[in-house]
Order: C-alpha cells, then structure tokens, then sequence
C-alpha cells in the first residue's frame, strides 16, 4: 500500500480576513507522520494522526455569530458574540445541576452540557487508559452538546480531539452509502444481495457475481449490521455513480465548514471517478475518507432526527449581572436526507446492536444461558467503524461507533472514537455502551 510522508509537528493556519467587517478563521494542520495500511477491512489512502489543538482557540468570527444569532435582549443594535479563546469547560461549575463558567469581565456562561453525563464520558475513557479518544454526545432535535469528552494516555497537551477529521471515517461511512443508494439507487433495508468472500476483504473478483459461490445471502440492514465490505461495494458498484456517491457525501456535510463556536476541521470524501474498486472501497469505508467526531455525531443525528442537521450549539446562555447577552435558538443546519430515508437507516442500524450485529456483544450479555439486553427496553441504532494502520513501526487501532437511542424517538445521538496501540485497552462500541447505560439509568431517569 501507499506509503505517506508528512511532518511530524503541528501548526496554525494564517488568520483569514474577510471583508463586511466580519473575521472567519479556519484551523489547518500540516499533515502527520507515515501511516501505511496493515489489515484487511481497514485501509486509507491518507490518513495522518490527530494531533493537539491548542487550548485557546480563535474566535470564529462572521461564522461564529451567524451560528450564534447573539444579540442584547434589551437593545437589539447591540451585538455580544461568544467569546471562544475564553471557554473551557475544565474552568465550569455545575450549579443547580448546569454547568456554568464564569469569565474574567463577569459574564456568566452556562453550558448545554450535562455535567453528570460529561463526568462519566471522561471517566470511562481515563479507566481505560486510552491513548486518545474523545466522546461526542448530543440533542438530535435540538442540536445541544450535551458532553464532549476527551483523553490522551499520558499526553495531556493533546487536546480539542472531537474537532479534527485526521481519522478515517472507516465503516461510518457506509450511512453515506446507505442513503445514496435508498434514494438513487431504489433499495431498501429488506433488499438482499448473495456474496462469497467473507466481510473484511474486497477485491475486483470478489465484485464480480460468482452463482457457484455467492451462497451467502444478506438483506441490506443485515449487512449494515454485520459490516459487511463486499455487499456495499457490490450495490455501490451496480447502483451508483461515482458522482452520485460523492453528491450525497456532500450533502451530508463533507467536504464542507460546520459552523460551530470553535473551530472543526472539515471532514473530507474523495471518490474515485476511474475506477470500479476504487468506488467500491470508499463506499464501503476502506479509502478516501475523513470524519471528525463532532461530525459523526451529527451523522447520527441527522438518522434520529428525520433526516436534519441542527447548528450544534455548546452554549445555553450567557448574562452579566441582571442583563442576558445571549441565549440559544434552536436552528436547522442542513437536510441531508428525506424522512424516509432516515427510517431506513434506523431499521438498519439496529442491526448492529443486536446480538449478531459488530456491536452485538457490547449490548447484549448472556444470562443463564441466555442473552438478554445490556440496557434493558431501551433500543439502540448504531454504526460500528475500524482500522489499523503502521505509523514508524508501530500500529495504531481506530475503533468508531455512532449510535442514537431510544432509535424510535431518539433523545441522544453519541459518537465515540477510540485509538489503541499494541496494548488494545476498549473499542468505541464499548464507550459508548456503557454512556448509554449511565445516560438511561441516571440522566434521562431523572
């Protein structure tokens, strides 16, 4: 495989003026150190590692305020934008169960954030030691953060880890496949393909149909659940324009800014226009994809909540003394699918949690000889993703998982990336099981 060599450091892209007396800044990185593909099912043409963000990031200017819509309630000439160097959520206090920072000038910022929840994602990914993983957890309907969660093993200038998209989007992005080929291709969850091969490979042979071997047969929502690498690469191959695929990666926000109060890397998808394997790994999730977390977590949203994307909105309000200088509206980002399209992807993304599912085991246990629900009543829809990859001798795991739950009227979408070395310590199902369970039993009980 390709082989990348890049810089080894990090650095901040040039400030940006734009006119209209409004600033926009985009955050840039050099690219990281050579990574090549070492495993079958996990493979990416460029894939550098995360690397820090500094703790102070810029003001988000024009995109900031529009994203924010901050105005003075009691003078509407006045405009207060949030001030992002500023916000830190290590520097927050929980009051009256919200978590609130107080700035230097006064001002009150409370955060959308539930602090218990915020509490337990940074637990759970500092018991496993992880050397670095970050959890993105939100309102689908709204657009509320209500955690974001990180940690590096070790290396604590290693921070800001759920806005870059230096990860592969890996498996994730067979929800961008999915939904092409519902609405352009004409399939549907119940639509069925026979492959021979196994799940992991993909090759030209095993695109091509074989009658004496393509004894295997799966529906689309099985092979969602299963991760299954040669079904979607066969239906991509047979149903799918190149250019169609690409389309609706972009409509679904790639290749695009996300208006957030800090800065978010964009998240990239590159398909192969010349090439039939090529179209088939990248709808598959082999290559040619990148993902930040706070993305994937929208992906997951967008599933829950019938196909839209709300601005993701980290603060809730903010007052100095008896004056409000900002509270949030709701907001619709994008629509990225229709409303049935949506349904289809739930129906199959439960199949992931279910016992056969990639994630099954995460959220099922086996009682008395039988299995049973790890989180009793309350259904999960969700997406698992991996690769390894070789970096100067040693290899790194990448292990993604996005879900929204309860899957018929969905009240959290989470996104968990986790990346491992020789010493595996959790996958991203795991992480994000055990949030969903502290989330139903002590945050959405209460």
């Amino acid at each position: 495989m390709d082989k990348v060599d890049v810089g080894l450091r990090m650095r901040w892209g040039a400030w940006i003026g734009f006119t209209a007396g409004l600033v926009f800044v985009t955050l840039s990185w050099e690219s990281a150190p050579s990574i090549a593909h070492t495993q079958e099912g996990a493979v990416a043409n460029r894939l550098p590692q995360i690397r820090a963000l500094e703790k102070n990031r810029p003001d988000m200017g024009s995109q900031q305020r529009s994203a924010s819509n901050a105005k003075a309630t009691n003078n509407d000439s006045d405009e207060w934008s949030i001030p992002a160097r500023s916000l830190d959520l290590d520097l927050a206090e929980e009051i009256d169960g919200k978590l609130v920072q107080t700035l230097n000038d006064g001002t009150e910022l409370t955060y959308t954030v539930n602090p218990a929840l915020q509490k337990k994602a940074t637990d759970i990914l500092r018991y496993y030691r992880v050397e670095y993983g970050t959890v993105v957890a939100m309102n689908p309907k709204t657009g509320e953060i209500l955690a974001m969660a990180e940690h590096a093993e070790g290396r604590p200038e290693l921070n800001g880890l759920a806005l870059q998209a230096e990860g592969p989007a890996a498996s994730i992005f067979k929800l961008i496949t999915a939904a092409a080929l519902v609405e352009e291709g004409g399939l549907n969850a119940k639509s069925e393909i026979c492959t021979h091969g196994g799940r992991r490979g993909l090759s030209l042979k095993l695109l091509r149909d074989n009658p004496k071997r393509d004894k295997t047969c799966h529906t689309m929502a099985q092979a969602m659940g299963s991760s299954n690498n040669v079904a979607f690469g066969r239906w991509a191959v047979r149903n799918l324009e190149p250019s169609v695929l690409e389309t609706t990666a972009d409509r679904f926000l790639f290749n695009q800014r996300i208006p957030f109060v800090f800065g978010v890397a964009m998240s990239r998808a590159n398909v192969p226009v010349s090439s039939e394997l090529g179209l088939a790994k990248t709808a598959a999730g082999f290559q040619g994809t990148t993902l930040s977390p706070l993305h994937a977590a929208l992906l997951a949203s967008s599933v829950a909540n019938d196909g839209v994307i709300m601005v993701p909105r980290l603060v809730a309000s903010a007052a100095r003394g008896d004056k409000e200088l900002y509270r949030k509206k709701d907001q619709t980002l994008a629509r990225v699918m229709k409303s049935s399209t949506a349904d289809q992807l739930r129906e199959m993304m439960l199949e992931t949690t279910k016992q056969e599912g990639s994630a099954g085991r995460f959220f099922n246990k086996k009682k008395r000889r039988k299995w049973r629900q790890r989180i009793p009543g309350l259904s999960v829809a969700g997406k698992t993703g991996s690769l390894s990859a070789r970096n100067v001798g040693a290899t790194q795991y990448y292990s993604w998982f996005v879900s929204t739950a309860p899957a018929e009227d969905s009240e959290i979408a989470i996104a968990a990336l986790v990346v491992n070395g020789d010493v595996w310590t959790v996958k991203g199902a795991a992480v994000a099981a055990q949030l969903l369970e502290f989330w139903n039993d002590k945050v959405r009980s209460k």
